[in-house]
């Protein structure tokens, strides 16, 4: 796994891992719920590595993210007094029904509140064109820095 590739074959990665992430988006536009089909299908595989080389997923990723997964659900169910067995999905979100979809959602906005970022448009007559429209959007607020 070199540092650098050239450009046809890091074109070809990039085509490959963009075309696993539509596969596994499955049209839901939502990352958790993408990442939660593919450890739903990474689970069912027979063999995990083949999964992983046709996928364009990298194998250790997904071991310590199944591993983490299973570790998270264990220690919900000891604070909730259950099976750990009653919290594995029948399904995954690709094949749920709209209303569980929206659920699942409604539990992400819940939860990660704080990282949705609210930016309401204003409509602007064109400089040029007085029929014209855009759409401009401006961002206020403190700044994000990052330190290294």
């Amino acid at each position: 796994n070199p540092l650098y590739h050239d450009a046809p074959e890091y074109n070809n990665i990039t085509k490959l891992t963009f075309t696993s992430r539509c596969h596994f988006d499955a049209r839901l536009y939502s990352e958790p719920l993408a990442t939660i089909n593919l450890l739903f299908d990474y689970d069912k595989a027979s063999n995990k590595q083949q999964f992983c080389w046709h996928f364009s997923a990298s194998s250790q990723r997904l071991r310590r993210l199944s591993a983490t997964r299973l570790n998270l659900r264990n220690r919900v169910a000891d604070f909730l007094s259950i099976d750990s067995k009653l919290l594995r999905m029948d399904e995954p979100p690709v094949r749920m029904h709209h209303a569980k979809l929206t659920i699942l959602r409604v539990l992400q906005v819940w939860v990660f509140s704080d990282s949705i970022i609210e930016c309401p448009p204003v409509r602007n007559k064109s400089k040029n064109s007085s029929s014209a429209d855009f759409v401009e959007v401006s961002i206020s607020g403190k700044a994000v820095e990052k330190q290294w």
